[in-house]
């Protein structure tokens, strides 16, 4: 069994159809305005969060100038005490040569000169002497003024 539609008019169409558009209108701007809000959110969170990154920028600039501040000073109350150590064992200094030997050279080259001499006296004594002839006839290029 059909039932039967109620008679539409043109006028009744157009109520509907006024209805339709009206709610679906307002749904749009209800949706662009929840857009236009999350737009609005997320500049506002990038905006802190570049705030926050020069505040924190600031301290950190403000903390290395303190420790560079503090680091000079330091470096300047070593240097004045050093100073001061410096001018009470300059006369000591003189004194004592330290690392200078008995022939005045340091200690490591008086050293290198010995153990040289002793390799030679070391080679002179080993082999024949035809063998120690050769050895003086082959020496180092570098020893030429010998």
């Amino acid at each position: 069994m059909k039932l039967p539609l109620p008679a539409t008019t043109p006028v009744t169409l157009a109520i509907a159809l006024t209805m339709v558009l009206t709610v679906s209108t307002a749904a749009a701007d209800h949706h662009e305005k929840g857009v236009k809000d999350v737009k609005d959110a997320k500049n506002a969170a990038k905006t802190l969060k570049h705030e926050m990154k020069q505040d924190a920028e600031h301290k950190e600039m403000q903390e290395i100038e303190h420790h560079a501040e503090s680091m000079g000073q330091n470096m300047e109350a070593m240097h004045e005490k050093n100073g001061h150590e410096k001018d009470e064992h300059a006369g000591e200094a003189m004194e004592h040569p330290g690392a200078e030997g008995e022939s005045g050279m340091p200690k490591g080259i008086e050293k290198q000169l010995e153990k040289k001499q002793a390799q030679a006296a070391e080679q002179s004594d080993k082999g024949s002497a035809q063998a120690q002839e050769k050895r003086q006839q082959n020496q180092p290029w570098w020893k030429f003024w010998e």
